[in-house]
């Protein structure tokens, strides 16, 4: 069985993802597969071989570097980005010792450094490969003025709010309570930062989703001059509601995950829009490989696009417990990997 004992510990569990792990078996005789299109994967839950201090916290972030080690994002002091070996191995901890309160989105250089946004904080940390920081984006624990305000309920809103864990000034955890509706109360596109949720490097320029409290995809160049921004709040083309996290494709393509709208929205590099694609069910994270690109949504689906937008598969379905994750990332063989999924670590869909 999963170990969901300390996960539930150390995290507030909704309802349903308790139900659901509660019903989540793993033996050695289990073997789950999903299939749709072309497209055959065999599910591999804990991936991750993380030992029992490291096991059962959230992880917010995933990323690959070159040589297919993976990195995660936790919320955990001690280990704030555990980086693992292609065998799921731990081989590092790092960013011990920044200033961090709750981590989101990762990604990873071709220089081998680390871009990570610290959502709370309202900054994002350059790193070096061995986690020492090189660069703070934006001023820490200060956001940008676009309107939005943790505790505002949209009169719509039934929901009970949400309950997270960040850590204060001296390190301490605490619980921070946030409204479901509460991105409704952005008014503005606003500078960086308001709650970012990832950084990408790319050709010379750095591209950042920001994010949870501002509605806006932000350009700069490597010395952190803001050269360009877009978005706003709404469900126009062209605007967002939760800039969850973003991605440039091989043909230079900006696909960005517009949470709360339910679709994702492909740019070029300067912010012109391409592509609306919708129907999707909360997407939270994009990936792709040379041919095909993939769209993780936090109801329990990856859909699987080729580079003409054609949806060719949908891998789980409809409040999938084992692919309801908040992050992907993929390697060298087009594996994929999903993190914060529940009880469950960090699992992995393998093509078969």
């Amino acid at each position: 069985m999963i170990r969901r004992h300390k996960y539930f510990e150390r995290n507030v569990v909704p309802d349903l993802l308790l139900t659901l792990s509660e019903n989540y078996s793993n033996t050695l005789e289990t073997v789950i597969t999903y299939t749709s299109g072309d497209f055959s994967y065999r599910y591999e839950p804990e991936w991750a071989k993380f030992p029992e201090e490291l096991w059962g916290w959230v992880i917010s972030g995933i990323a690959c570097d070159k040589e297919d080690n993976i990195y995660v994002t936790m919320k955990n002091k001690e280990a704030p980005i555990v980086k693992l070996n292609k065998d799921g191995e731990v081989v590092g901890i790092l960013g011990k010792g920044l200033p961090i309160t709750k981590l989101h989105g990762i990604s990873i250089a071709e220089d081998g450094s680390i871009f990570v946004a610290d959502d709370n904080n309202h900054v994002v940390f350059h790193l070096d490969p061995a986690g020492r920081l090189l660069q703070q984006f934006g001023t820490l624990g200060i956001p940008s003025d676009s309107g939005y305000h943790t505790d505002y309920v949209d009169p719509a809103d039934k929901s009970k709010p949400i309950t997270i864990k960040v850590y204060s000034d001296d390190g301490t955890e605490v619980e921070k309570i946030i409204s479901n509706s509460a991105y409704k109360s952005i008014q503005r596109l606003a500078p960086p930062f308001n709650k970012p949720t990832k950084m990408l490097s790319h050709k010379g320029r750095l591209y950042a989703s920001d994010g949870y409290g501002n509605a806006a995809v932000h350009v700069f160049d490597t010395d952190g001059h803001l050269l360009k921004s877009w978005g706003g709040p709404g469900d126009e083309p062209g605007k967002f509601a939760i800039v969850h996290s973003l991605w440039i494709d091989k043909q230079d393509r900006i696909w960005v995950c517009d949470r709360e709208n339910d679709r994702v929205q492909v740019f070029t590099l300067d912010g012109e829009l391409l592509k609306v694609l919708g129907g999707l069910w909360y997407p939270v994270d994009v990936w792709s490989d040379d041919s095909y690109v993939y769209v993780l949504q936090n109801e329990g689906r990856v859909s699987i696009y080729d580079m003409d937008y054609d949806l060719l598969a949908e891998i789980g379905h409809w409040q999938c417990g084992n692919i309801a994750a908040h992050s992907m990332t993929g390697d060298s063989g087009s594996r994929l990997y999903l993190a914060d999924c529940g009880a469950k670590g960090v699992s992995r869909l393998v093509r078969i």
